[in-house]
C-alpha cells in the first residue's frame, strides 16, 4: 500500500485535506551526500519518495540515497528491532516528528528472536555461529571479535 499525502504530513480534516504547517511549510530531506533539498513529499512507494522542489522539478529518490527526512507526520511505523545505539539515536528522532508512533511486529515490540540472545554470554554466541554451529566452515578455529 503506498504512503501518500494523507500519510506524510496531511491530515484529513471536514472532508479535505489540510498540510500542517512545517515552521518555513516545506518539507526536507537530507540525502545521503549530506545534500539538503527543500520541498515537498508527494508520495513514499516501493522503496521510492517522490520529491517536488521548486527549483529542481519533480525528483525521485531511493530511499538508500536518504540519509533523513523532515517533516511532520501524524502516525510513524517501526518495524524491526533496535540492534545498536545508532537504532537508538534513529527511533529516538523520528519518534520526535511523530504524533504517533506504532511499533508493527514481534522485532520491534519484544526484539523478536535477536532479543533470545541476551541471556546468552556474547563468547557462546561467537562461537556456535562462527566456530561450532552445523553449517560453519572455519579450518582455523579463530574468531576476530574485534
Amino acid at each position: 500500500m503506498p504512503i501518500s499525502r494523507g500519510d506524510w504530513g496531511w491530515t484529513g480534516s471536514g472532508g479535505r485535506w489540510t498540510r500542517w504547517a512545517s515552521p518555513d511549510g516545506f518539507d526536507w530531506i537530507e540525502l545521503t551526500n549530506g545534500e539538503w533539498l527543500k520541498g515537498e513529499i508527494i508520495s513514499m512507494y516501493d522503496r521510492e519518495l517522490e520529491f517536488d522542489s521548486d527549483e529542481l522539478g519533480d525528483l525521485t529518490f531511493d530511499f538508500d540515497d536518504i540519509k533523513e527526512i523532515r517533516g511532520p507526520v501524524d502516525v510513524g511505523l517501526i518495524e524491526g528491532g533496535c540492534a545498536n545505539e545508532e537504532n537508538v539515536r534513529v527511533l529516538r528522532e523520528f519518534r520526535r516528528h511523530c504524533k504517533v508512533l506504532v511499533s508493527v511486529g514481534d522485532c520491534a515490540i519484544n526484539g523478536g528472536v535477536p532479543a533470545m540472545r541476551n541471556s546468552v554470554p556474547l563468547k557462546e554466541c561467537y562461537e556456535e555461529a562462527f566456530l561450532n554451529g552445523p553449517t560453519v566452515v572455519n579450518p582455523s578455529p579463530v574468531i576476530d571479535a574485534s
